[in-house]
């Protein structure tokens, strides 16, 4: 049995093996806090099954390495708009009356 055949999704978050087997994560894919194994195909013997789970995680992570984590990209577009000149300036909403209105 090949270990290392898998094909991982375009979204980075789940894979597949040529035995059938699909795997996904929630989380961040290098270091995912939930994996869904899915349905195991059959005739596949337990310990075949740890290794093909733990190569199956370790590729989704190995794809994961080359993009930007979601925190790590929302932190750059939003300095990338704060920094925009063209942007427009809205006047700060306050609710303190001014100076020249009566309370």
């Amino acid at each position: 049995m090949d270990y290392e055949a898998w094909t991982v999704a375009a979204d980075g978050r789940s894979a597949s093996h040529v035995s059938g087997w699909v795997i996904s994560v929630q989380g961040d894919p290098s270091q995912p806090h939930e994996v869904n194994p899915g349905s195991l195909p059959g005739g596949i013997e337990p310990l075949q099954q740890a290794r093909l789970l733990r190569h199956g995680i370790e590729a989704i992570a190995k794809a994961a390495k080359g993009k930007p984590r979601a925190a790590e990209r929302a932190k750059q577009l939003s300095q990338q708009f704060a920094s925009d000149p063209k942007r427009q300036r809205k006047p700060k909403l306050s609710l303190k009356p001014k100076a020249t209105e009566p309370v």
